[in-house]
Order: C-alpha cells, then sequence, then structure tokens
C-alpha cells in the first residue's frame, strides 16, 4: 500500500507540515496570528459582534444573512484568513477539514420551532455542519478535499492524525483545519490553521499536536 501511494503521489522529503497562519474567533475576541484585529466586551452577542466582523473586513457574501450562527462562526474567520494570504495553489489541491462537538445544535432546535407551523427549508438547509465548508469553498472557489468530524471534546491528536493522512494520501498542498463549535450567543470558539507542505520556514509553526492546542488555548509565545 505505501508502494502505491509514492508512485501516485510524489512527496519531497525536504518538505515538512507548517501553520503558515492562524485565527481565532472566541469571546468576542478575533485574533490573526498574534495580532488582535477586534475585541469587544464579552457581554456582546455573537448575532452582534458578527455583523460588527462582516462590515469592518467588507466580506461581501451575499448569502451571509442567510446563514446559521454555526456556518457565520467558520465563514467569518476563515474569509479573513483566506484574503490576508496569496495561496498559489489549484483550486483542487486546497483541502478543508474541520471539527467540532455541537454539530449544528442550535440550528437543530430553531429549525424543530418551526415544525409546529410551517417548516423552514432555509433553516433546514444549515442543520448539516458540513455547510460552512461549502460556503468557504463557493466563496474562494476550492475544490479540494473536505470533510467535517464530530468529536467529543477538542481533540488536537485528532486534528494532528486526520490532516497528517490527508497530505500522505493526496495531492493536498494547502489544507484549512480547526474548530468551529457553536454552542449559544454566549459559547462559542473559531479556531482555525492554515497548514502547508513547505521546506522549512522561519516565521511557520510546527503543526504538531502542541502547538494546535496552544493556540486553540490561546496559549501560544
Amino acid at each position: 500500500m505505501e508502494v502505491q501511494m509514492q508512485q501516485r503521489f510524489f512527496i519531497n522529503m525536504d518538505e515538512k507540515l507548517y501553520i503558515s497562519s492562524f485565527i481565532r474567533l472566541v469571546d468576542a475576541k478575533l485574533q490573526l496570528n498574534e495580532k488582535t484585529l477586534m475585541h469587544e466586551d464579552n457581554s456582546i452577542t455573537f448575532k452582534e459582534i458578527s455583523k460588527k466582523i462582516y462590515k469592518q473586513f467588507e466580506l461581501k457574501y451575499i448569502k451571509f444573512f442567510k446563514m446559521d450562527e454555526h456556518s457565520k462562526l467558520g465563514f467569518l474567520p476563515a474569509s479573513i484568513l483566506l484574503n490576508n494570504l496569496n495561496l498559489d495553489y489549484e483550486p483542487d489541491k486546497v483541502a478543508m477539514i474541520m471539527f467540532n462537538a455541537e454539530s449544528t445544535m442550535h440550528t437543530d432546535n430553531n429549525y424543530v420551532t418551526t415544525l409546529d407551523t410551517i417548516p423552514s427549508p432555509a433553516v433546514f438547509v444549515y442543520t448539516l455542519p458540513n455547510i460552512v465548508i461549502g460556503e468557504i469553498c463557493i466563496k474562494f472557489k476550492l475544490r479540494g478535499e473536505n470533510t467535517f468530524f464530530i468529536e467529543k471534546d477538542f481533540n488536537a491528536d485528532s486534528i494532528f492524525q486526520m490532516v497528517d493522512i490527508l497530505f500522505k494520501t493526496s495531492n493536498t498542498r494547502a489544507c484549512l483545519t480547526g474548530w468551529v463549535n457553536f454552542k449559544s450567543q454566549q459559547d462559542y470558539n473559531c479556531t482555525l490553521y492554515l497548514v502547508e507542505r513547505v521546506v522549512e520556514q522561519q516565521n511557520y509553526i510546527i503543526f504538531e499536536p502542541k502547538n494546535i492546542d496552544k493556540i486553540y488555548r490561546g496559549e501560544l509565545k
């Protein structure tokens, strides 16, 4: 099996997996790499801060106001991160792997409330967690491999393992990965990492579980 993989996908042994950029939206604070882009009072709701981010960063996307909170939570940071980069890869070589614990429970509950009257197709369409990946792919015209996993809790080892396997078994050159978990208007976390297979770069972060975890917890120094 390993021989077949090597024949199909050439791997430059001088290249390794690095986090070239990351972004966090947690507790009303938006952080790109080590720079804080926005920090509001914790009393602000996600609905309010999402509108502020959309307007301030001019993230023009006609479907934004139809999205559920889960999709907005992933779409906004991903758009800011990708707009900040100049990815020189073919669209089918940029993948996405995302994780969370809540799936789309908040949206599911909203949909259930419509069943007593007229079920809402506009809400129902967002009852799958991978829809956020589709929205990002549409905006940035990405066609790489993608999937969404549900975990009990944030797990840096799982993120590392799934992304590492992807790079070893496909022609992927970059992968947007991370945690997109919306629980309530005051309890949400989006932590995304742009992982690339490149020759060593001094300003990049080695893609490994301990660094994945440090970024998630806001502890990377």
